[in-house]
């Protein structure tokens, strides 16, 4: 089933260490796959991801979310939707 901005899930680890009842707050997708950006305290801020997109590095598509989904002060991670499952 996926998900979409907003579900509440877990998160089951990989890169980062898990994370029960985070948010989704973005869904980027190809035709390829999805990834879902979670919030996450290992990860980047929305500064560190403004300072990248406004330099012109990050386009629109696989990592390229719009900075008004994100708020300052929190983290986030980019995963897909095999590493997560919705909060119980």
């Amino acid at each position: 089933m996926p998900f979409k901005r907003g579900d509440k899930v877990n998160y089951f680890g990989g890169k980062f260490h898990p994370v029960k009842g985070t948010y989704i707050w973005a869904v980027t997708e190809t035709s390829l796959f999805k990834q879902y950006v979670i919030e996450h305290p290992h990860g980047f801020g929305k500064e560190e991801y403004m300072k990248e997109y406004l330099a012109g590095d990050s386009k629109k598509g696989i990592d390229g979310i719009d900075p008004k989904y994100m708020k300052y002060g929190l983290k986030y991670i980019f995963v897909y939707e095999e590493d997560l499952e919705f909060f119980s």
